[in-house]
């Protein structure tokens, strides 16, 4: 049985990168203001990393205030944005964290116009405008900032807010790959394995995998593995397969679930074991994978690697065949 692949796409969320808040990037961003706005702004970070939100609060709500025709410190207002989004020392408002992003997305903050337009994508304390997403990702993509260099390529491909454009979402997708960004990595291999806005390549498509993998995604991982199992774009390499298989499988990634439960079942690569077969189908087949509950199914029916039961077999038969399988495979198999 053919192993399917899920090629759904993932959104990155709402950004808070302290690194960033922390370190060099607030400070050399905070030209212009007064001494007294930087130690707020300082003090404000050390209070957020101690968990102290309401006093990250006030001290981020003086550097981020305006005065003299000084529009406010925009670290300070991102860092608020943040604040008043997932409600930490405040209650939770999205219209005022939309209000303190604008203002810093307004002074070229990436990561507040980033997090605007991920508000306006989602239609979270603004009125719901994929044009607008389109517009502060963009601004923020430009200035290399990965995770909108991510959210751009996401809307490029699915012509949100844009034409639909595979090309240019291949563009986005590197850039943003090639500064870490691991679901980046994963969807640009997903392109060169269809041919989508970039040549059919397998190998690249590998190659982007591994790197994706390697840098803890389970998408990629079972995508790796089944490159790896199949011959294309590397070597084919069974024992291989089986890691990333397991590595995703673990994370709850349910093709690769079914991948080692036709493993085990059929002996490929590793020992026959139909105990364990019968279980990785089970995991599977429990979020509606019919594949798998067509073949946890068949095991019931034939006592395979579980205690025979018919009955049991014919409701994961039923399952498999709400769940899309097709009519001609329970022909024969009952």
């Amino acid at each position: 049985m053919a192993i399917l692949r899920n090629l759904t796409l993932r959104r990155c969320g709402l950004i808070a990168l302290l690194a960033l808040i922390a370190g060099g990037y607030g400070s050399a961003r905070a030209s212009g203001t007064s001494s007294a706005t930087q130690r707020e702004v300082a003090a404000g970070n050390a209070a957020f990393q101690a968990h102290d939100y309401r006093a990250a609060l006030d001290d981020w709500s003086r550097a981020a205030r305006a005065w003299h025709g000084y529009p406010g410190n925009k670290i300070a207002q991102t860092n608020l944005g943040l604040l008043y989004l997932d409600g930490d020392g405040v209650a939770p408002q999205s219209t005022i964290a939309a209000r303190w992003y604008r203002r810093a997305a307004v002074q070229g903050d990436a990561q507040a116009q980033n997090n605007l337009g991920t508000l306006y994508e989602q239609g979270i304390g603004l009125r719901q405008n994929d044009r607008a997403a389109v517009h502060w990702y963009r601004l923020a993509a430009i200035q290399g900032f990965a995770p909108a260099e991510y959210n751009l390529a996401v809307m490029a491909q699915t012509g949100r807010g844009m034409r639909q454009n595979a090309t240019k979402a291949a563009r986005w997708y590197r850039a943003a790959a090639l500064q870490g960004n691991a679901q980046a990595a994963d969807n640009l291999g997903v392109l060169y394995q269809t041919g989508r806005g970039v040549p059919h390549q397998l190998t690249f498509a590998a190659q982007w995998f591994q790197r994706s993998a390697q840098a803890g995604d389970a998408k990629a991982e079972y995508s790796l593995g089944y490159l790896l199992q199949t011959g294309q774009g590397v070597p084919r390499d069974g024992l291989q397969a089986a890691r990333w298989f397991r590595r995703a499988a673990k994370r709850g990634v349910v093709p690769a679930q079914f991948a080692l439960g036709v493993m085990a079942e059929q002996g490929l690569d590793m020992k026959c074991t139909p105990e364990a077969a019968a279980q990785w189908y089970a995991k599977a087949a429990q979020h509606g994978y019919w594949p798998a509950a067509y073949n946890l199914g068949r095991m019931y029916m034939l006592g395979e690697g579980i205690p025979r039961d018919p009955g049991l077999g014919a409701r994961w038969f039923t399952f498999a065949r709400q769940n899309g399988a097709p009519a001609r495979l329970f022909g024969s198999a009952n």
